[in-house]
């Protein structure tokens, strides 16, 4: 099996984990040997989550293993953070793992990018396109001809309606839901429980039922 090194000890890394060893039970020729997690909290290193060791930073991890093919998944959930932290493996030569839990029903002419992550239950409808490092949780569905772009997030329960677009690095909370044919665009979030109605633009703030901007306090 190809070695993985999981990226983020917190609590999403188990997450990983979890998914990374249903994938290697049900199908070992294609799956990944976890090898550890990589953190840049020195305070966690030789710790242990979800079974697996934290080995030190990934650019530890990385000459450890240099030589040998390694690949690596960011579990975190911070889309900006994972950005940052796919570029920095990417940099050291790493692989980027596609991890989808054996229980997703993906249809035919599905497309998902490197590095994304589907958790248990979604299902993806046909004509599907998922970008690079895409974080798509537990029981998510996306309709046809959906696309959502790099280093999104579709937390628990989002569902997405078909012939919708979801831009970069945007944020869906648990439970919210966006009506067919509409457009989120890059680095915005959708409050949890959310309905989406209408067009959402870059970064822009939207909660509730339906949908409205919302503005957070500045931080002080």
């Amino acid at each position: 099996m190809k070695k993985l090194v999981i990226v983020g000890a917190g609590g999403f890394g188990a997450e990983v984990a979890w998914v990374a060893d249903d994938m290697a039970a049900a199908r070992p020729d294609e799956g990944y040997e976890v090898v550890g997690f990589a953190d840049d909290d020195s305070a966690i290193h030789g710790s242990e989550q979800y079974g697996y060791r934290c080995l030190g930073t990934v650019e530890q991890i990385a000459e450890r293993f240099a030589g040998e093919p390694l690949w690596y998944h960011c579990a975190l959930g911070d889309n900006a953070a994972r950005q940052r932290t796919a570029a920095r493996c990417d940099a050291l030569g790493l692989r980027a793992a596609t991890l989808i839990h054996p229980s997703v029903v993906r249809a035919k002419h599905v497309e998902i990018g490197e590095g994304t992550y589907i958790g248990a239950l979604a299902v993806l409808h046909p004509y599907v396109r998922i970008g690079r490092h895409v974080l798509i949780n537990v029981r998510v569905g996306i309709g046809h001809h959906a696309h959502i772009g790099d280093f999104a997030q579709l937390c628990p329960g989002v569902q997405i309606n078909g012939a919708c677009r979801v831009g970069e690095g945007t944020l869906f909370g648990s439970n919210a839901t966006i009506v067919q044919r509409r457009n989120v665009g890059r680095w915005a979030v959708v409050g949890a429980n959310s309905l989406v109605v209408g067009d959402v633009a870059d970064g822009r703030h939207v909660v509730g039922v339906p949908a409205r901007p919302f503005c957070p306090e500045p931080t002080k």
